[in-house]
């Protein structure tokens, strides 16, 4: 369950920032196709990386996991 809300819930964040694939991949170091991975659940980031995305977009890793709302 975690893995769907966390797909969903990075694709989320990046399109309320109202940022592309590409600038979000750019902070984090990854490539847009990993990035695209992440979001649509074929991949699934690691801790360090699920860090990155809770502070690149201003969210807590509890939110990205879909733990609180």
């Amino acid at each position: 369950m975690y893995k769907e809300n966390l797909c969903r819930n990075l694709r989320a964040a990046r399109r309320k920032k109202k940022i592309t694939q590409q600038v979000a991949a750019d902070f984090l170091g990854i490539q847009q196709g990993t990035l695209s991975k992440y979001e649509n659940g074929r991949l699934e980031p690691d801790v360090e990386t699920i860090c990155k995305f809770a502070v690149f977009y201003e969210v807590s890793t509890d939110w990205l996991f879909g733990l609180e709302k």
